[in-house]
């Protein structure tokens, strides 16, 4: 028989000698092989004055990240509800930590709604303060009606490496409108502003012009002056290079608008374009031009920095502002898109002037929902706001909605359009027709196809006024996921409203004295009150309020309509105002 198939006896395998010389510990003695790690290092046998392995060789999971970041939430939780003096450290059980979990789910989602304009109910908005913004020289300055504002709170970090980075000499300040000086002193301003929290306003004129205002000291930081339109002529005169040097706008800016992250300011206007900034260094980054017609809105979506544009060409675009990348189109209106808004869905939604539609978008559904104005929406005040018991006034119960102009988002499900509405008014005695025009404010949901509420005549003209005055309601701005919004228009006041618990119906608050047309309104907030404001009594807080943030209202007030020149308000002055809610 062969060898082969001969049994010699139980075979022992041949351990490595890497492995013969790990398994002897100092003292002579054999270790066994549960002494040994899987790679043949022996457990425990590691001294006292031998270094831990580096950050490159211990490699953590991804379960160990999350049970690390999530220990490290709760204990900061804690932290913050220790410091809120609601109960003390013994007292913080599961519960409680499980509700503010809750909390900050619905925030981050866009769930959470908040109870606040009844805050506001008795505040006197004849003594409400307000920051003054200084302009400063005339010519670096609004000429024309201002039309766009936005806010931006860029972190302090961002602000700090900015600094230390090698082209903090702005080089090219002929081109953005400043002098070597100004250059100089914005880097010193940031260097200033480094160790606190940076807030700026930025506004857009009718001029073209955009300036960068600085809420703590109520001055302009930054100009970008208006450029001359690219004319056969101009060309002529000046040179084609020239004109390209030129960084702003060549016409109106209608729309504005910065990044969740205070990283990007996007502006666009009537020239068809959108351009990109940079928000601490005041560079444009870069522009966008597929739209063949103004850009009448911009709107970043809340924790992206996706953009979504509207435009007379009635279509929306969609752009990718990290890559600047261009990703879709949307097409449906039947009228130039006036305006446009979103919150943190991928979602959006606009009006469609005079094709009277409100649309909401669905990016990745690749839908669209129809909301088409006109009914009356449940208002019951049409025979109160118009009827005249004398003459026997009978109103046609819906309305007609000529042109529906701005939309506000309240949350991912209701929202606000302003519009003007006409009514066809039949006169008993006089046995005629009439047709006139008022502003109308209508609360949607996205549940219905019709408003679920319009209030006629909110911004009322009154008797000394012309018949030829503005009705329209030329701006909304809403405090995101809250029960507040702020409309305005020209007939002297921007008013502020309050939904309803139901979300079927809202009620007028308090108005503001504004003369001018009211172009532009944007509410943010602030974690402390700005020193350079006259601080009634009224806004005094104590308690536990004195943590939560100060509501600011910008205004943006010009002597015409920011979309064209209908009419005009001579009284009126081009700037902006900001006022301090409380």
């Amino acid at each position: 028989m062969d060898d082969f198939f001969i049994d010699d006896g139980p075979r022992k395998r041949k351990r490595p000698e890497t492995m013969k010389q790990k398994g002897k510990r100092n003292n002579g003695d054999d270790i066994s092989d549960d002494d040994l790690d899987m790679d043949g290092s022996v457990l425990g046998d590691r001294s006292d004055g031998e270094e831990p392995a580096s950050d490159n060789e211990i490699k953590e999971t991804a379960a160990q990240k999350r049970l690390r970041l999530a220990k490290r939430y709760l204990d900061k939780v804690k932290e913050e509800i220790e410091d809120d003096g609601e109960v003390d450290a013994a007292k913080i059980d599961e519960d409680l930590i499980a509700s503010r979990l809750r909390y900050d789910v619905l925030e981050s989602t866009g769930k959470h709604f908040r109870q606040i304009a009844a805050a506001y109910k008795d505040l006197n908005p004849q003594n409400l303060p307000f920051l003054v913004l200084h302009n400063g020289n005339k010519k670096k300055g609004h000429q024309l009606s201002v039309t766009a504002l936005a806010f931006a709170s860029p972190s302090r970090l961002s602000a700090s490496s900015l600094l230390t980075s090698e082209d903090t000499n702005i080089t090219d300040a002929y081109m953005t409108g400043e002098s070597v000086k100004e250059s100089k002193e914005t880097v010193q301003n940031l260097s200033n502003d480094s160790d606190e929290e940076l807030f700026y306003l930025f506004s857009g004129s009718k001029d073209g012009s955009i300036v960068k205002w600085n809420l703590r000291t109520g001055h302009r930081v930054h100009f970008v002056p208006g450029g001359l339109k690219n004319t056969k002529k101009l060309r002529a005169m000046v040179g084609e290079k020239a004109l390209k040097r030129q960084l702003g706008h060549t016409d109106h800016i209608f729309s504005m608008d910065v990044s969740s992250d205070s990283k990007y300011l996007a502006t666009g206007g009537k020239d068809n374009l959108i351009y990109i900034w940079n928000v601490l260094d005041n560079k444009r980054i870069g522009s966008f031009k597929q739209h063949r017609d103004a850009i009448s809105g911009l709107a970043f979506r809340k924790g992206s920095n996706q953009l979504y544009s509207g435009s007379y060409d009635r279509t929306v675009k969609l752009w990718n502002v990290d890559e600047m990348s261009y990703i879709e189109t949307l097409f449906g209106h039947q009228d130039q898109i006036t305006s446009i808004d979103t919150l943190t869905k991928e979602r959006c939604i606009t009006t469609g002037a005079r094709d009277r539609t409100v649309r909401l978008w669905k990016i990745l559904e690749e839908s669209q929902l129809v909301f088409r104005g006109g009914g009356s929406g449940g208002s019951t005040s049409i025979m109160e706001e118009f009827a005249n018991p004398e003459d026997e006034v009978k109103i046609k119960r819906s309305a007609i909605a000529t042109c529906v102009d701005v939309v506000a988002m309240l949350d991912e499900e209701n929202w606000v359009s302003g519009s003007d509405a006409g009514y066809v008014i039949m006169r008993a005695i006089e046995e005629f027709f009439t047709y006139s025009l008022f502003s109308t404010i209508s609360l949607w949901n996205i549940a219905k196809k019709k408003a679920v509420f319009t209030k006629v005549n909110a911004h009322s003209v009154s008797d000394e006024q012309s018949e030829s005055t503005c009705r329209w309601v030329t701006s909304l701005a809403a405090v995101p996921f809250s029960d507040m919004f702020a409309s305005g228009a020209c007939d002297g006041s921007v008013k502020l409203w309050k939904l309803s618990d139901t979300k079927k119906s809202f009620s007028p608050l308090f108005q503001i004295p504004v003369v001018g047309f009211i172009n532009a309104l944007r509410f943010f907030e602030l974690p402390e009150l700005l020193s350079n404001t006259n601080i009634p009594c009224e806004i005094e807080r104590s308690g536990k309020d004195q943590k939560s943030p100060y509501l600011y209202l910008a205004i943006g007030v010009g002597q015409e309509h920011r979309m064209g020149r209908w009419w005009r308000v001579k009284e009126a002055k081009n700037e902006v105002k900001v006022v301090v809610l409380g």
